[in-house]
């Protein structure tokens, strides 16, 4: 809704895009378990404290947006 909307608007197929926010959510639930039982953050272990980190966890949330309106049937 928010993040496949705004990927769908540059050209990317619904499909790619509700992929891509799928493989978002996968990685930050698994970033947040190990975080959560051991303490190790993989996304700061890749990419260091900069903007990139900052990025991922961005778009992240974006794509938790995204999922949670659709669940809840849109805007």
């Amino acid at each position: 809704m928010v993040l496949s909307d705004l990927l769908e608007s540059v050209g990317v197929s619904a499909g790619q895009a509700m992929m891509l926010v799928d493989t978002l959510l996968v990685a930050g639930a698994l970033n947040w378990g190990l975080v959560g039982v051991f303490d190790y953050n993989l996304v700061e272990t890749l990419l260091g404290t900069g903007t990139a980190t900052t990025a991922v966890y961005a778009l992240v949330g974006l794509a938790g947006l995204d999922r949670g309106l659709e669940t809840l049937g849109g805007y």
